[in-house]
């Protein structure tokens, strides 16, 4: 199988060099690691040109105006000719034995069409930090069985842990933009619904986390301080809108691929995500009621079990009621 990695960079001269490093000495080493940069501005187009000397198999463009991460990892991924599509940060480090290690549930079985792997969490000195991403997100650990609202409810998954066939590309393409959910997610949403999805229970890279990291996620950095924050942080109306907009957008795109061909496991996605969607317009509506006329609307939605099934079960109808 071909490979390729998919690589979106922007301001990453510090760290770009080590993990450019870590991917081109795989063995075996990918077919092509397939570069967009974002307009950078601090010597990083300079670095992959000199890397691209060194390393045919390293093709890099420029884009002509900033396109974001989201469209920056699309384009990366229009331009990939492998059949196997790896997806890679700027700023992690991949381990020996990463490349082979993932490849191997490709060419065991055919249904699978995603392959992740566990992380290393370590700062920005390469410093480990004490747990692995399935240490932090343990229903992503192997064996795992995720039903659809336990995906919907929090997919976890990271694209520069994930490798993807090719063929699926038509159908993810062009990824949601104006959600919550970055690319990865959603990736990862169309792969199950299109066959199975494995997990490598191996720790094959370093996943680096600083102030300059595109995504946060407090798992990472626990503590009972925040934890207390989390519970207490009143609901916004923002999010709540964002929320609606998100499962707006991720029901239709689901619904469109349904409309155009059959997965094993679409319909059930879709019928998952209506009921996550209808949830999202539940909860936009309540910004409009008068806090006592609440109770029972919200008390059915709980008895239903949906605050269980996707959010943080009593606590969020909780901030509903009062919030």
């Amino acid at each position: 199988m071909r490979t390729s990695v998919v690589m979106a960079t922007y301001n990453g001269a510090p760290y770009l060099r080590k993990q450019l490093e870590s991917i081109l000495n795989q063995q075996p080493p990918p077919d092509e690691v397939v570069v967009c940069d974002d307009c950078s501005e601090d010597g990083t187009a300079a670095l992959l040109e000199e890397y691209s000397r060194l390393h045919p198999s390293l093709h890099f463009q420029v884009n002509a105006r900033r396109l974001g991460v989201v469209k920056n990892f699309e384009k990366g991924t229009e331009l990939a000719t492998g059949e196997i599509l790896f997806f890679s940060d700027q700023d992690d480090v991949w381990l020996p034995g990463r490349l082979e290690s993932m490849l191997a549930p490709f060419h065991a079985d055919p249904q699978v069409q995603m392959v992740y792997c566990d992380a290393r969490i370590v700062a920005s000195d390469l410093r480990p930090l004490g747990q692995t991403l399935f240490d932090a997100c343990p229903g992503l650990r192997p064996p795992q069985n995720r039903t659809p609202a336990e995906v919907l409810r929090d997919p976890g998954y990271r694209g520069s842990t994930m490798a993807l066939r090719a063929r699926l590309r038509p159908l993810v393409l062009p990824f949601p933009v104006d959600t919550y959910l970055y690319h990865d997610c959603w990736l990862a949403l169309v792969a199950h619904c299109f066959g199975e999805v494995r997990g490598v229970d191996r720790t094959l890279m370093l996943y680096r986390r600083h102030q300059g990291t595109s995504s946060v996620d407090p798992r990472f950095e626990w503590n009972l301080a925040r934890w207390i924050r989390e519970w207490l942080r009143p609901r916004s109306t923002e999010s709540l809108r964002m929320d609606l907009k998100t499962w707006t957008v991720i029901t239709r795109r689901l619904e469109d691929l349904q409309n155009r061909t059959r997965g094993p496991h679409l319909d059930d996605y879709v019928a998952e995500s209506r009921r996550r969607l209808e949830l999202a317009r539940f909860r936009e509506a309540l910004l409009r009621m008068p806090r006592l006329r609440r109770l029972l609307p919200v008390l059915r939605r709980w008895y239903s079990g949906d605050y269980h099934r996707y959010m943080s079960g009593t606590r969020t109808a909780l901030k509903d009621l009062l919030g």
